[in-house]
């Protein structure tokens, strides 16, 4: 996709974004959003010592704020690719609607976290697990996207916007 702006959304130690700066061009830049709750420490200290610390711009906030903000601040259809970690199940269809609307047309929106190891397919499944799937119901009738869902995991589906 030869990427230069990527958005990692959700709970990490600082892994995702690490990965994700190591395939970014010398001059890419990525976004990484953190809770508030997280430790920051650690994933800074592992992205300095990669080398890619300077790609990276932490926003520790919450993921609908990082969202809004980024729209408020007019980037909308500017990103290559948005990687979202269903960690806040409840508001996910709100993440994914947001999410699609910074990323560019041609670019790539992946959510971790659809087949909730398989606690989707369960007639009790939970309150996240119910949340998931409508949001995965969404997606498959989202005109908007073309998608694919890799049964790794905890599922992964990558949307490809139209």
């Amino acid at each position: 996709m030869k990427s230069q702006r990527i958005l990692d959304i959700g709970r990490s130690c600082g892994y995702n974004p690490l990965v994700l700066a190591l395939v970014l061009p010398r001059d890419g830049k990525l976004t990484a959003s953190f809770c508030e709750t997280e430790d920051q420490s650690y994933a800074k200290e592992s992205w300095k010592a990669a080398g890619v610390d300077q790609k990276i711009h932490m926003e520790v906030k919450s993921a609908e704020q990082t969202l809004d903000d980024l729209l408020s601040a007019g980037e909308a259809s500017s990103f290559d690719l948005i990687y979202i970690n269903m960690a806040d199940a409840q508001n996910c269809r709100t993440c994914y609607e947001k999410s699609l609307r910074l990323v560019r047309v041609g670019g790539i929106l992946a959510i971790d976290g659809v087949l909730c190891y398989g606690a989707i397919l369960k007639k009790s499944a939970s309150a996240t697990a119910q949340a998931i799937q409508q949001l995965n119901e969404a997606v498959l009738r989202d005109a908007r996207v073309a998608l694919s869902m890799l049964p790794m995991g905890d599922g992964l589906m990558l949307c490809f916007k139209l």
